[in-house]
């Protein structure tokens, strides 16, 4: 029940902030717009996760961190599919 919640916690901070790094970058002309917001999808995956430590219980366990791997590469992977679903 733990890991849901910091799924959870991970997503929940990351999309917002993933979507506004969209939108302030969408109208900029970028060489490769697949990997810049593949990257801004990672920081903002990794700024949640960092949120996360905020409130999180120390000791951790091979699950959750699993858990904490899996929410940052599906953020990660919806900025990217943004990316290409935009700029098609």
């Amino acid at each position: 029940f733990a890991s849901w919640s910091c799924f959870t916690f991970i997503l929940g901070a990351g999309l917002p902030t993933a979507v506004a790094v969209y939108l302030l970058l969408r109208r900029s002309l970028a060489i490769n717009t697949t990997r810049v917001l593949a990257l801004a999808g990672l920081g903002a995956a990794l700024l949640a996760a960092t949120l996360l430590q905020f409130s999180h219980a120390h000791g951790t366990n091979p699950v959750d961190f699993g858990t904490h791997i899996v929410a940052v590469a599906l953020l990660t992977f919806f900025a990217i599919l943004i990316s290409r679903v935009a700029h098609s």
